[in-house]
């Protein structure tokens, strides 16, 4: 942003004749960089849904586990809901990309960078709160049935290897559950974060330009 103080510096020491031209340099400047965050959030978002979607259709054990425990409906039924809804964020990130326009007013850039900026803190939010909600399902599901989950061919061979597993196997999934929604949490708030933050420095540059 120095390239736009520099400009802030020169438009306070104007006359009155080059005002408007100094401000809308400075205006559309932030909407310039408003457009390229925006756009970029858009980017990480398919970058992560396309990421996610590979990893899941590469070959795994948790098939073998769900199927034998008759949980596949629920695998299957819990996925469609999140690509719908995953999806749609995608979309609504796509939507107020496209919707910066270089005759928009300052207030109405403002409110663009606003509804970005809740959009995105729920996508956040919501995926967290999705995978924490899946995941200890899964595990609640997979402990009404761990008599049967225990006969498994793939966990016997992990329980003869080691056998105090079977007596934590369900505490040791729960704090794995904890761990991975903390990174998770932290790489989505590294991430999208540092996008807000870049936004919310626009959002007062605008402030100021209107004031």
């Amino acid at each position: 942003m120095k390239e736009l103080d520099l400009l802030k510096k020169d438009w306070q020491n104007q006359n009155s004749d080059s005002d408007k031209f100094s401000f809308n340099d400075i205006y559309q400047m932030i909407l310039k960089k408003s457009s390229s965050i925006i756009k970029w959030i858009f980017i990480i978002s398919v970058i992560e849904f396309a990421f996610w979607h590979l990893l899941y259709l590469l070959p795994n054990n948790n098939t073998e586990v769900y199927s034998e425990l008759e949980m596949m409906w629920f695998i299957y039924t819990t996925s469609i809901i999140h690509y719908i809804i995953t999806i749609s964020f995608i979309y609504y990130f796509y939507k107020n990309f496209k919707s910066i326009s270089n005759s928009d007013t300052t207030k109405t850039l403002m409110e663009k960078i606003l509804k970005t900026r809740k959009t995105v803190y729920n996508y956040v939010i919501y995926n967290l709160a999705a995978f924490g909600i899946t995941y200890y399902s899964t595990v609640f599901m997979m402990y009404q049935k761990k008599e049967q989950l225990f006969e498994i061919d793939l966990i016997k061979e992990q329980l003869e290897t080691l056998p105090q597993l079977k007596e934590i196997f369900f505490l040791t999934q729960s704090i794995l559950g904890i761990v991975v929604i903390f990174i998770f949490g932290a790489i989505y708030f590294l991430l999208y974060g540092l996008m807000l933050r870049k936004l919310n420095k626009n959002y007062k540059e605008l402030k100021e330009l209107e004031g």
